[in-house]
């Protein structure tokens, strides 16, 4: 199975945990698929960021395109606070691996200080849902991916 599939494959899974009376968009599972084997073909990098899009945005159109915008201010489907006005574009651009490319940039400089801290594991996102790292974040447990659940994916065929 491609990495794009996989993905798909992987947000199906992610609402039958949780469904919380939200239905899947399949349309925009597919698009969040393809943006995010744009800008990472990394089994962690891509399953976290699938997570950070099902548990931050539900996957909704309106979240994707931001017609809802967050109360503090993050856009688009992985709930990114912009850094500046071209972000504050691409976070709400139609093409999901713009938005995503941004959100991996997050996630990989949540984890590269809170590995500094001595910090492992989901832990290493804590930058990316509070700012700073945090030692049993539960908010980052659920958004972050070790990369298994995709690669057990990818291998069924």
């Amino acid at each position: 199975m491609n990495l794009t599939v996989a993905l798909c494959a992987l947000f199906i899974y992610l609402f039958s945990l949780e469904p919380r009376n939200v239905s899947l968009d399949l349309g925009v599972a597919n698009d969040a698929a393809v943006g995010i084997a744009a800008v990472t073909t990394e089994p962690w990098e891509a399953e976290t960021l699938a997570r950070i899009a099902r548990w931050e945005s539900g996957l909704r159109k309106s979240v994707a395109n931001c017609t809802i915008i967050g109360k503090i201010g993050e856009r688009g489907i992985f709930q990114v606070l912009p850094r500046s006005q071209a972000e504050r574009v691409d976070l709400c651009s139609s093409d999901i691996s713009k938005q995503a490319r941004i959100a991996l940039e997050r996630v990989r400089e949540s984890k590269s200080v809170c590995e500094r801290q001595g910090h492992r594991g989901a832990d290493t996102l804590g930058i990316y849902t509070h700012g700073r790292c945090i030692k049993g974040n539960r908010f980052a447990a659920f958004r972050y991916g070790d990369g298994s659940k995709l690669r057990s994916l990818i291998e069924k065929e």
